[in-house]
Protein backbone atom coordinates (compact mmCIF):
# COMPACT_ATOMS: atom_id res chain seq x y z
CA UNK A 1 0.00 0.00 0.00
CA UNK A 2 2.77 2.82 1.25
CA UNK A 3 6.43 2.32 1.46
CA UNK A 4 5.84 3.87 5.16
CA UNK A 5 5.99 0.75 7.94
CA UNK A 6 2.65 0.36 9.32
CA UNK A 7 2.58 -1.11 12.89
CA UNK A 8 -0.20 -1.34 14.81
CA UNK A 9 -1.66 -3.62 17.68
CA UNK A 10 -5.74 -3.99 17.94
CA UNK A 11 -6.28 -3.68 22.01
CA UNK A 12 -9.66 -4.56 23.57
CA UNK A 13 -11.69 -6.88 25.52
CA UNK A 14 -12.50 -10.99 24.70
CA UNK A 15 -14.67 -10.90 21.96
CA UNK A 16 -14.52 -7.50 21.10
CA UNK A 17 -13.57 -8.32 17.55
CA UNK A 18 -9.98 -7.18 17.57
CA UNK A 19 -9.09 -10.98 15.82
CA UNK A 20 -12.12 -10.64 13.01
CA UNK A 21 -11.11 -6.97 12.42
CA UNK A 22 -7.71 -7.40 11.93
CA UNK A 23 -8.30 -10.28 9.10
CA UNK A 24 -9.91 -7.78 7.68
CA UNK A 25 -7.93 -4.80 7.63
CA UNK A 26 -4.26 -6.60 7.04
CA UNK A 27 -4.70 -7.66 3.32
CA UNK A 28 -6.08 -3.95 2.44
CA UNK A 29 -2.74 -2.29 3.88
CA UNK A 30 -0.94 -5.61 2.64
CA UNK A 31 0.87 -6.75 5.72
CA UNK A 32 0.24 -9.59 7.72
CA UNK A 33 -1.74 -9.95 10.93
CA UNK A 34 0.30 -11.92 13.96
CA UNK A 35 -1.96 -13.22 16.48
CA UNK A 36 -0.44 -14.61 19.41
CA UNK A 37 -2.91 -17.82 19.88
CA UNK A 38 -0.66 -19.00 17.32
CA UNK A 39 2.59 -18.32 18.31
CA UNK A 40 1.73 -19.83 22.05
CA UNK A 41 -0.16 -22.44 20.34
CA UNK A 42 3.19 -23.20 18.97
CA UNK A 43 4.91 -22.03 21.49
CA UNK A 44 3.49 -25.05 23.58
CA UNK A 45 4.59 -27.48 21.03
CA UNK A 46 8.10 -26.28 20.89
CA UNK A 47 8.70 -24.90 24.49
CA UNK A 48 9.90 -21.61 22.92
CA UNK A 49 9.43 -18.40 25.12
CA UNK A 50 6.86 -15.82 23.83
CA UNK A 51 9.07 -13.37 23.17
CA UNK A 52 11.85 -14.76 21.54
CA UNK A 53 8.76 -15.83 18.83
CA UNK A 54 7.15 -12.96 18.24
CA UNK A 55 10.59 -11.39 17.73
CA UNK A 56 11.10 -14.17 15.15
CA UNK A 57 8.06 -13.53 13.39
CA UNK A 58 8.62 -9.69 13.29
CA UNK A 59 11.67 -10.49 11.32
CA UNK A 60 10.44 -12.35 8.41
CA UNK A 61 9.94 -10.78 4.66
CA UNK A 62 6.58 -10.38 4.95
CA UNK A 63 6.74 -8.40 8.04
CA UNK A 64 8.67 -5.95 7.23
CA UNK A 65 6.26 -3.21 5.44
CA UNK A 66 4.43 -3.39 9.12
CA UNK A 67 2.13 -6.19 10.73
CA UNK A 68 -1.04 -5.88 12.96
CA UNK A 69 -0.28 -7.58 16.44
CA UNK A 70 -3.32 -9.17 17.81
CA UNK A 71 -3.65 -10.45 21.03
CA UNK A 72 0.04 -8.91 22.15
CA UNK A 73 0.91 -7.83 24.52
CA UNK A 74 -1.46 -8.56 26.99
CA UNK A 75 -0.03 -6.76 30.19
CA UNK A 76 2.07 -3.40 30.44
CA UNK A 77 4.78 -5.34 31.42
CA UNK A 78 4.67 -6.99 28.32
CA UNK A 79 4.20 -3.77 26.46
CA UNK A 80 7.24 -2.68 28.01
CA UNK A 81 9.90 -5.72 26.91
CA UNK A 82 8.07 -5.54 23.40
CA UNK A 83 9.15 -2.09 23.41
CA UNK A 84 12.87 -2.94 23.38
CA UNK A 85 12.09 -4.84 20.28
CA UNK A 86 9.69 -2.49 18.12
CA UNK A 87 7.74 0.52 18.60
CA UNK A 88 4.14 0.33 17.90
CA UNK A 89 3.21 3.49 15.02
CA UNK A 90 -0.79 2.55 16.25
CA UNK A 91 -2.64 0.94 19.05
CA UNK A 92 -6.31 1.15 18.14
CA UNK A 93 -8.43 0.21 21.50
CA UNK A 94 -11.73 -1.49 19.72
CA UNK A 95 -14.10 -0.41 22.24
CA UNK A 96 -17.28 -2.65 22.43
CA UNK A 97 -20.07 -1.67 24.76
CA UNK A 98 -19.82 -4.01 28.21
CA UNK A 99 -23.19 -5.33 27.63
CA UNK A 100 -22.73 -7.10 24.18
CA UNK A 101 -19.56 -8.31 25.27
CA UNK A 102 -20.89 -9.64 28.80
CA UNK A 103 -23.76 -11.31 26.56
CA UNK A 104 -20.27 -12.77 24.63
CA UNK A 105 -17.70 -14.01 27.10
CA UNK A 106 -17.59 -15.60 30.30
CA UNK A 107 -17.58 -12.93 33.13
CA UNK A 108 -14.01 -14.63 34.04
CA UNK A 109 -12.26 -13.15 31.05
CA UNK A 110 -13.49 -10.01 31.11
CA UNK A 111 -12.14 -9.88 35.03
CA UNK A 112 -8.85 -10.56 33.89
CA UNK A 113 -8.81 -7.92 30.74
CA UNK A 114 -10.54 -5.10 33.43
CA UNK A 115 -7.66 -5.80 35.60
CA UNK A 116 -4.44 -6.35 33.49
CA UNK A 117 -5.02 -6.11 29.71
CA UNK A 118 -7.18 -2.65 30.40
CA UNK A 119 -3.86 -1.01 31.84
CA UNK A 120 -2.18 -1.19 28.47
CA UNK A 121 -4.89 1.61 27.61
CA UNK A 122 -3.12 3.80 30.30
CA UNK A 123 0.31 2.91 28.97
CA UNK A 124 -0.12 3.10 25.00
CA UNK A 125 -1.72 7.11 25.84
CA UNK A 126 1.51 7.91 27.95
CA UNK A 127 3.26 6.80 24.76
CA UNK A 128 1.40 8.93 22.28
CA UNK A 129 -0.14 5.93 19.87
CA UNK A 130 -3.63 5.25 21.59
CA UNK A 131 -6.53 5.73 19.26
CA UNK A 132 -10.07 4.54 20.68
CA UNK A 133 -12.77 3.11 17.88
CA UNK A 134 -16.16 2.76 19.39
CA UNK A 135 -17.71 -0.37 17.52
CA UNK A 136 -21.18 0.49 17.12
CA UNK A 137 -22.42 -1.64 14.14
CA UNK A 138 -20.18 -4.39 14.44
CA UNK A 139 -18.47 -5.46 11.35
CA UNK A 140 -20.67 -2.38 9.43
CA UNK A 141 -18.14 -0.29 11.44
CA UNK A 142 -15.13 -1.68 9.26
CA UNK A 143 -15.12 1.30 6.63
CA UNK A 144 -14.70 4.11 9.69
CA UNK A 145 -11.78 1.78 11.09
CA UNK A 146 -9.53 1.40 8.22
CA UNK A 147 -10.18 5.09 7.77
CA UNK A 148 -9.16 6.38 11.04
CA UNK A 149 -6.02 3.79 10.72
CA UNK A 150 -4.95 5.32 7.45
CA UNK A 151 -5.50 9.00 8.60
CA UNK A 152 -3.26 8.50 12.32
CA UNK A 153 -0.69 6.86 9.80
CA UNK A 154 -0.84 8.72 7.15
CA UNK A 155 -1.17 6.53 4.55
Amino acid sequence: MASKTLKIMFLGAPGAGKGTYASRIAPMLQIPTISTGDLVRHEIKTGTALGDKIKKRLALDDAKPGFILDGFPRNVPQAEAFQKVATLDLVVNIDLPQWILSDKISGRRLEVYNQETALLIDFYTDVGCLRTFEVKKGLADLDKLVELIKTELGV
